[in-house]
């Protein structure tokens, strides 16, 4: 059996009188892949920050392993796109030592771009950078918050293909926040719908042509106002 490295238990979360988590209770175990889709406004961000310790339950208890090691990856990354910095020196800032592995930045998807700007860089090629950080400070379980914002359908699967061999050859648990209610890594162990609480959970359906992209079929029994 694996090991769980977070579990939520009817964590309900407000802000000032505004409710934005009722009672929703998962696990993550390792060396999974787990999808959290919802519409705008369901409270996914929130999921991602009570996990990282930036927001505490209003109610409930959320376990986490104590060999856990976390990773984020976040939707938007403010950087001054002006600033002089290369590729390797964000790297280094962001991983607090200048010793890396080249094999994990090929593996990333970044060697290319090593020595350019961080200006030169595309939405997507930035958030590989801040992969490639969390992988050289050992991360074994990595949120990725909007992984796929501003990508085209080829730019999701080559995406979904690193996220699987993330898993499939480093052990590395997933856990991946959407707004794309449909659309998911093929490989995701399952997927949670939440909009403010959980509305349904299940495992994705294979596309044969798209390979790594997968689809999830939503099975709601009641409606929001």
């Amino acid at each position: 059996m694996n090991k769980t490295l977070i579990e939520f238990l009817d964590v309900t979360k407000y802000y000032d009188k505004r409710l934005v988590l009722e009672k929703i209770s998962f696990k993550i175990e390792e060396k999974s892949i787990v999808t959290l889709v919802g519409p705008n406004g369901a409270g996914k961000t929130t999921v991602s920050k009570l996990m990282v310790d930036i927001e505490k339950p209003t109610s409930g208890s959320i376990y986490k392993s104590p060999d856990i090691t976390l990773g984020y990856v976040p939707q938007k990354i403010n950087i001054n796109a002006n600033l002089p910095v290369k590729v390797l020196s964000l790297i280094e800032m962001l991983t607090n030592h200048k010793n890396y592995d080249p094999e994990i930045l090929k593996f990333a998807q970044v060697d290319s771009v090593k020595n350019h700007d961080i200006s030169e860089l595309s939405g997507g090629q930035l958030r590989r950078v801040f992969l490639t950080a969390c992988l050289l400070n050992k991360a074994n379980l990595i949120i990725l918050d909007e992984p796929t914002k501003e990508l085209d359908i080829m730019g999701q699967k080559d995406l979904y293909t690193l996220i699987q061999n993330l898993r499939n050859e480093f052990g590395i648990t997933i856990f991946i926040i959407s707004h794309d209610l449909h659309t998911v890594v093929q490989e995701s162990d399952y997927v949670l719908c939440l909009n403010k609480h959980l509305c349904c959970y299940g495992k994705p359906y294979a596309d044969n042509v798209l390979e790594s992209i997968g689809f999830y079929k939503h099975s709601h029994n009641h409606s929001h106002s």
